[in-house]
């Protein structure tokens, strides 16, 4: 015996004598997992292998490899490995996409086995299963295959001049040897690992065949099934050499040894239902029934052993077991063999009832929680309805009709099962007294978890999923998502969005968590620039807290107060708008542009051209004018030039108080109206507009200097010529 090493290409680098072998121990399980632990003399490189693998001593032609999953080495002398057979390993590392097969499993085989290096060498298996591979690890399909058909199967590798020839997979209804075995639970050598509650043993059962077929008017299979076949009509005495009594009427079949044993007080039996789905024949059916109840009307009980035996124990070979209690044998099959490979004939076995989760169960459960780390495939409701939709196509149900007076403690009416009764289903819909009733588990004391009711009045359930829900009403407690990052809380009005992002409470109103942050961090730096402010103040602003500059956003800056006061000279580069009703003080500038100025004091500087508004116009180019009620010129100086041309005799231009007029250079002065020159020297001139003329009136002499001309001048009634004037100059 050798213990040969390869590395992770399958290229065999280390070949271990069985002279440094320690130890060498394969375990395995009934349709589950080969494995095996091996300690040998350590030495370099040992460490860094993938595989080894053995001959099977007590089956030399075969050769058995195993994937390499832990190793350790405790004290440096010697290392030991635990493996995992190379066909688990070899189907882990594929997956399916998207197959359906069904009908027989070999297809389904096929496509699983497919690009593994693993050919299905011999095939029996007559049952029949559906399966819906879709994104699934080709090691999970396999096993959810193997639990639908309940098929054994033996991996084989040929293992020839340090390489492997072929890879084939043995698979059979049952790999069954019967070796005549008998084992006495009284036995020393037998060891009782588990056993059952008692208060699930049933004493008789009815058997269910296949469904009836149907035929329409024409005598045509319609392709449906009615009620299934039963075995009422049959006759079973033992007068007649059958095994039990069984009379015409009686739909069950009774093991009475067990119902002294296990039964309902008056030796009433407990009953339960078996499905032999296929079984047409209603002779058949009772005998399969029976052989079933014989078996199974006891305790389950679990065994280990361990003997010494040349030959190989096979996996499922049939056993025989006493009762210690009873006078019955019942037969059963072994199904777990550990045995050492160093000791082969020293075989421990475990036979029974298999009461504890099967080393394919847990390797399943861990797959498929890999597989949803790794893979992440989102759950849908299209991908929920799928899978309800192909395993209602696929899983088969058990019906039943239950009246008021059936074992399980159930309402009279219908049922439906995942599982035959009897064999602890999990699934259950019922329908009984106008009510809808499922549940998918139960409780810890065995009875059904019912989450899911229908009634006339409406449903009512733990969840429904929905795609569109349509309804006159949504009366609702919270409404929310998976991870309850968004709700609704109907009963308060509390609201959230985004893990808080946006909220709502009656007690604190509706807040933004990004703007409550903004906020906060606002509120932050407002203080701070309000106590750099505090602390200039206090220092009043001197030569060592100066502000220098600031610098500002291209939103501006903005500064409010009710009283803002700047001190000395400021200087703005650009423009400067006021917005208000006034602006007091003094503004200093080489240019002011302003829409409207409103002053009570111009006193300074040139108003030039350029001023157009409703009272005064002083335009680039053209006449002048100011105009308005009253128009008061107080220049503060000793001289003021007005210029007037109105070509109007309607408008008036008064002075109050004394005008000094004196003549341009080189001009004479002129009033001038109509044609009518005066000239005054000294004294008062009053000149005043009257209806058909200018009158004139002075206060002292009136002169003139030179000489006065006109067409003609009327003094009273009388009429004056220009000959006349001249008399009265001459005089």
């Amino acid at each position: 015996m050798a213990v040969y090493f390869f590395n992770q290409y399958m290229e065999l680098c280390f070949t271990v004598p069985e002279t440094a072998i320690v130890s060498s121990d394969q375990e395995s399980t009934l349709g589950g997992l080969i494995t095996h632990e091996t300690e040998v003399i350590e030495q370099d490189g040992l460490k860094d292998m993938a595989y080894f693998g053995l001959k099977d001593p007590l089956d030399r032609s075969n050769f058995v490899v195993y994937k390499i999953t832990m190793t350790k080495s405790d004290d440096g002398k010697t290392r030991t490995f635990q493996g995992i057979h190379k066909f688990f390993d070899d189907l882990k590392g594929g997956y399916i996409k998207d197959r359906r097969p069904s009908g027989n499993i070999s297809l389904a085989l096929s496509i699983i086995l497919q690009d593994t290096g693993w050919d299905l060498l011999a095939y029996d298996v007559t049952k029949k299963a559906s399966l819906n591979m879709y994104y699934v690890s080709k090691i999970t399909a396999f096993w959810d295959l193997q639990k639908a058909s309940e098929f054994d199967f033996i991996p084989r590798i040929n293992f020839s001049n340090g390489k492997i020839i072929n890879q084939t997979l043995l698979v059979s209804d049952k790999i069954m040897q019967d070796n005549g075995r008998l084992f006495s639970e009284s036995d020393k050598l037998v060891e009782l690992i588990d056993e059952s509650d008692k208060a699930d043993i049933y004493t008789a059962f009815v058997g269910l065949g296949k469904g009836e077929e149907k035929y329409d008017s024409k005598g045509e299979a319609t392709g449906g099934y009615g009620r299934k076949i039963n075995f009422s009509d049959v006759e079973w005495a033992i007068a007649n050499k059958d095994p039990v009594d069984k009379p015409i009427g009686q739909e069950y079949v009774e093991i009475k040894e067990a119902t002294e044993a296990y039964g309902y007080k008056g030796l009433i039996p407990r009953i339960g239902l078996v499905d032999f789905s296929d079984c047409e024949d209603k002779t058949e059916l009772l005998k399969l029934t029976y052989e079933y109840a014989k078996n199974n009307a006891r305790p389950k009980k679990q065994f280990k052993a361990t003997i010494i035996e040349p030959n190989h124990i096979a996996l499922g070979e049939r056993v025989r077991v006493k009762s210690k209690d009873r006078e019955i044998a019942y037969e059963t099959r072994v199904f777990k063999v550990k045995r050492s490979f160093l000791n082969p004939q020293i075989q421990t076995i475990e036979f029974g009832d298999n009461l504890t989760p099967t080393s394919a169960d847990r390797f399943m459960r861990i797959e498929r929680e890999e597989r949803k780390k790794e893979e992440r495939i989102g759950e849908s409701l299209g991908e929920v309805r799928k899978g309800i939709l192909e395993s209602w196509k696929n899983d088969d149900a058990y019906n039943y009709e239950f009246d008021r007076s059936n074992t399980y403690g159930l309402p009279g009416g219908y049922y439906s099962f995942d599982k035959p009764v009897d064999q602890n289903p999990t699934k259950v819909i019922g329908i009984s007294a106008g009510r809808l009733i499922i549940a998918n588990s139960k409780l810890s004391d065995g009875s059904w978890n019912f989450t899911t009711f229908g009634t006339g009045e409406g449903f009512s359930a733990d969840l429904i999923r929905s795609g569109t829900l349509i309804a006159d009403l949504v009366k609702a407690g919270v409404l929310s998502d998976k991870a309850a990052n968004n709700y609704w809380d109907m009963e308060n009005g509390s609201i959230s969005i985004g893990g808080g992002a946006l909220s709502y409470s009656k007690e604190e109103g509706f807040k933004v968590k990004i703007v409550d942050d903004l906020r906060s961090d606002l509120n932050k730096k407002t203080t701070d620039l309000r106590n750099d402010v505090d602390t200039a103040i206090e220092n009043k602003a001197d030569k060592a807290h100066i502000i220098s500059e600031i610098n500002a956003s291209r939103e501006g800056i903005s500064i409010s107060g009710d009283r803002i006061t700047l001190t000395g000279s400021t200087e703005v580069r650009g423009d400067f708008k006021v917005a208000g009703s006034a602006l007091f003080g003094t503004i200093n500038a080489q240019y002011i542009d302003v829409d409207n100025l409103n002053a009570n004091n111009i006193n300074r500087g040139v108003l030039g051209r350029g001023v157009n508004n409703g009272s005064c116009s002083l335009p680039e180019g053209g006449s002048a004018y100011l105009s308005g009620r009253g128009t008061n010129f107080d220049t503060g100086s000793s001289r003021f030039r007005f210029i007037y041309d109105s070509g109007s005799y309607q408008n008036t231009f008064l002075v109050d108080g004394r005008i000094t007029a004196e003549p341009i250079s080189g001009q004479h002065m002129a009033f001038q109206s109509g044609g009518l020159y005066v000239g005054a020297n000294g004294g008062s001139l009053t000149i005043n507009p009257g209806s058909y003329g200018v009158n004139f009136q002075a206060s002292g002499p009136c002169m003139f200097d030179n000489r006065i001309s006109c067409s003609g001048l009327s003094i009273g009634s009388a009429r004056l010529t220009e000959a006349d004037i001249n008399k009265l100059h001459n005089l």
